[in-house]
Formats: C-alpha cells, sequence, structure tokens
C-alpha cells in the first residue's frame, strides 16, 4: 500500500463513517422553534427579565454584536414574578443522526447582553448531549468560576457582548441519535447569554492526518464562518 492509500485509510478510522468536518447538525435560529424546542419561555414587559428568540434590532436583543439575523437571548432568568419563579428555560435540539461516528465537535457562538454581566458565583449555563435517550452528559459550562459579579467564562476563556465561537471535541460515542440540550441553570441581576450558529460536527482532522494526502487545501478549507 503507499502513502496516500495509508494515509486515506488513517482518515477514515479518525473521521468515522462521514468525512472529517461533515456538518451533522446545525442550528442558525433563523425559523423559531425550527429543528429546536424550549421550555419556559417568556418576557417580563418590556425586557427586564426574558428568555427569547429575538434579533438585535429588538430591546431583548439589544447589547450583542458580531451578528446578523436571529438568535436566543435570555437575561434576568431567576427573575420572581410576584412569589414565583418562571422556571429554568432550557433549549434541546432535535435527534440527529451519529451511526458510525466517535468523535464529534461542539460548536456555538455565545455572547452577553452587556459589556460588563457581572454574573455571581452560582450563575451557570450547562451544554449537554447524550445519546440515543440515555444521561445526559456535561460538554462545557459558562460560569464565573464561583466569584462574585465576575466575568463568565467557558474553560477560562471570556464572554463578552460580541458573538464568539466556543468549541469542544465529543468522543468516545457508541450510538446512533444525539441531542443537545442547554439549561440556564440561574441567571440573575443583569445576567445575561445570548446562543447563535449552533453545530456538531465530525471532528477535523489534526494536522499530521492530513500529510501526504494530496489534497490539504481542500479539507483544510473547512473552517467556521460568520454569516
Amino acid at each position: 500500500m503507499n502513502i496516500s492509500l495509508i494515509s486515506l485509510a488513517a482518515c477514515a478510522a479518525l473521521a468515522g463513517n462521514a468525512a472529517a468536518g461533515t456538518v451533522l447538525y446545525t442550528q442558525d435560529f433563523e425559523t423559531p422553534e425550527s429543528g429546536y424546542t424550549t421550555t419556559n419561555q417568556y418576557i417580563v414587559t418590556p425586557h427586564y427579565a426574558h428568555f427569547i428568540y429575538t434579533d438585535s434590532s429588538t430591546l431583548a436583543g439589544s447589547g450583542y454584536t458580531n451578528t446578523t439575523g436571529s438568535f436566543i437571548s435570555s437575561m434576568n432568568t431567576d427573575w420572581f414574578l410576584g412569589h414565583a419563579t418562571l422556571g429554568t428555560p432550557t433549549l434541546t435540539t432535535d435527534s440527529f443522526d451519529i451511526t458510525g461516528e466517535t468523535n464529534l465537535q461542539f460548536a456555538i457562538d455565545l455572547a452577553t447582553r452587556s459589556a460588563s454581566p457581572l454574573w455571581i458565583a452560582t450563575s451557570q449555563v450547562t451544554f449537554e448531549y447524550r445519546v440515543d435517550g440515555g444521561a445526559w452528559i456535561d460538554i462545557f459550562a459558562a460560569d464565573s468560576d464561583g466569584v462574585n459579579f465576575g466575568t463568565p467564562t467557558v474553560n477560562g476563556v471570556a464572554i463578552t457582548n460580541a458573538f464568539t465561537t466556543f468549541t469542544a471535541d465529543i468522543s468516545g460515542l457508541n450510538g446512533t441519535n444525539m441531542d443537545i440540550r442547554i439549561v440556564w441553570a440561574n441567571l440573575s441581576t443583569i445576567e445575561s447569554l445570548g446562543i447563535d450558529n449552533m453545530t456538531v460536527s465530525v471532528i477535523p482532522l489534526p494536522p499530521a492526518a492530513l500529510a501526504g494526502l494530496g489534497m490539504l487545501a481542500g479539507l483544510g478549507a473547512y473552517r467556521r464562518l460568520r454569516r
């Protein structure tokens, strides 16, 4: 077997059934409740507490930058209305096929509505997946690392009011269907989080696996682009 065939075999083993970079699920939030469902969606007039599908032209969607079109915006989701909370908001994708894939990449654009969001220590938004209806497993969380009035981060990387892409690899999978869930577990005071452009794709190949393929430029063209 020559070097090109060896490299192709290695790539096939790494990528599973689909080619590296193949998108298995995508959500740009341009159509409400299409490809996903939400629970406890609400808005308290005019915009002081909300969990809604919106865009930057509305009061609830104002303050975010580096985005076009629609997205999900949340703020003050622990707000008290009388003597009752409004309930924990969640967003869950429709199930999508991952048959034969063992290593995937999750990517999502995140931003805060304010340049100084000042999350409290208990605030957290979790990103989770499950396979074939099993237990939910953490991908990562947005939180203030236990610090009161801190900047929200994902694995130490700050979330600002400019939508920025955050990624995580999901490996060791064995199943046929996957769901993604986002839980706005505890946001109060002026804390906010917006999400946009969620994708799950076959994990990109490491540079070493691409060596000798003779098609590096074609595969290397796969990258995440802002709309």
